[in-house]
């Protein structure tokens, strides 16, 4: 049996990508659960698994806690008939990572890596910015946007929103990112005081994984606002049905792998360049 340096096991364009920077800079691949053009296959989970010690899986590894992340019409790839094939010798690579993984293998969770996260963040914040751009009925410049959180994803969005003059303000609940985003120059909101401001703004982008956005505050954004929603769930909104009257929401999971898969591939090959 051929052993490769690599399996790369369920997926999406990213690791499709990734595939063929792989094999440019000399790095044998086998796959299953994805098919990238020119591309090794396996039979089976079993045999994919048996000629590679290190795998890299997809990121999110899962979006329903029972099936790796992969593009449609590819067979099923399942969590638990996977772990029954790892061992202590086998490197995991993938993002979002199930801790009981780390019981069966050697984990490097790439949301876990501070250079992978910014390179993501800034992938995101771009995609962000022109989805606005795209939905938007007026100019990006000068249209106050106000961004939740100040965390690597907002950071990105929030200068590169700026860098495009529009005028942006930050909210969150730690004295710290308040601290840090009017150093960065930007208007800094404490969260807890933020519902006055709300009619204010044209566009919202929310990256607080919590429903921060109650009744009260969403009927004080202006009608048709429009918001996007790149917080993973339960996301922003308490009551959505009164949001989806109110506001103009844009859904944008996976924003990075949507758009620019090729971006995150390299990312991801920087990583592994790095082990």
């Amino acid at each position: 049996m051929k052993f490769f340096d690599f399996a790369i096991i369920g997926g999406d364009k990213r690791q499709q990508y990734l595939h063929q920077i792989l094999l440019e800079h000399g790095y044998s691949v086998i796959c299953y659960g994805i098919t990238p053009c020119f591309a090794t296959t396996a039979s089976s989970l079993k045999e994919a698994c048996h000629c590679s010690k290190t795998i890299i899986a997809p990121i999110p590894f899962s979006r329903n806690k029972k099936t790796l992340t992969q593009l449609p019409g590819e067979s099923p790839v399942f969590i638990n008939a996977l772990l029954t094939l790892l061992s202590p010798d086998y490197t995991m690579i993938a993002g979002m990572i199930p801790p009981i993984f780390s019981a069966h293998c050697h984990c490097i969770d790439l949301m876990k890596q501070a250079s992978f996260v910014t390179a993501n963040s800034i992938v995101t914040a771009e995609v962000a910015t022109a989805t606005a751009i795209l939905h938007m009925p007026d100019k990006l410049y000068g249209c106050p946007c106000l961004v939740t959180g100040y965390g690597h994803c907002a950071k990105a969005l929030a200068h590169c929103l700026s860098q495009l003059h529009a005028n942006v303000s930050i909210t969150a609940r730690s004295p710290s990112a308040l601290y840090e985003a009017e150093q960065d120059g930007f208007c800094a909101i404490n969260l807890s005081k933020l519902t006055p401001y709300l009619a204010s703004f044209s566009i919202i982008f929310n990256t607080i994984p919590a429903p921060i956005f109650s009744k009260e505050r969403i009927m004080e954004c202006q009608p048709c606002t429009l918001y996007l929603e790149l917080a993973s769930s339960p996301g922003g909104l308490a009551c959505l049905p009164l949001a989806k009257e109110q506001l103009s929401i844009l859904p944008c999971p996976g924003l990075p792998g949507r758009f620019s898969p090729l971006a995150c591939a390299k990312a991801i090959f920087e990583q592994i360049s790095n082990l």
